[in-house]
């Protein structure tokens, strides 16, 4: 009797153990995809960011997605396309049904700004750079958005014409679709 009853509470525990881990699976979900991120500024240069992105979704609510990949970039007044590599990572909060906080972080090895020729400039906005990003995102309707945040653009390894000090850019951004 003692040995059925201990089998018992095993059996009842196994399946509640059971019934837990499935509910965690349900839970959260897990995405790998590629994306490819491309702008041109005419007179300045383009980007192309190739990225491999590992995502982890719990219920809406959590989001977390890391990425890897190579920008290639190209600067119209010294004519060279250079390739470096990138990583970094953004977690989005779910605050309610129509507003979120997200923090994100990238590293890029050679930013734009330390190639010859756009030494110049400490830190250059229109560009990707190694930076840290943090803000809220309203949805105010629909089709629109406010986003207001911060950017820091830490500065490249190349420490011989600048200080190495970040540049700090507070936004407010109006997203309208159609």
């Amino acid at each position: 009797m003692k040995y059925l009853s201990l089998l018992l509470i095993l059996l009842v525990s196994y399946t509640f153990f059971g019934q837990e881990e499935n509910s965690f699976e349900e839970e959260i979900s897990v995405r790998f995809s590629q994306s490819k991120l491309s702008d041109r500024i005419y007179g300045i240069g383009d980007y192309k960011h190739l990225r491999n992105n590992f995502e982890l979704i719990k219920q809406d609510f959590v989001r977390l997605e890391v990425f890897v990949g190579i920008l290639e970039q190209y600067d119209f007044m010294s004519a060279n396309r250079l390739l470096k590599y990138s990583f970094g990572a953004q977690l989005d909060v779910r605050l309610t049904s129509k507003s979120k906080f997200y923090i994100s972080g990238q590293y890029i090895s050679n930013p734009f700004n330390t190639s010859y020729g756009n030494t110049m400039i400490p830190m250059d906005p229109f560009f990707p750079t190694s930076e840290i990003d943090f803000g809220i995102d309203f949805q105010l309707k629909s089709n629109i958005n406010l986003d207001i945040g911060n950017k820091t653009l830490l500065p490249g390894d190349d420490t011989s014409i600048f200080p190495p000090s970040p540049l700090n850019i507070t936004r407010a951004k109006l997203k309208i679709g159609f």
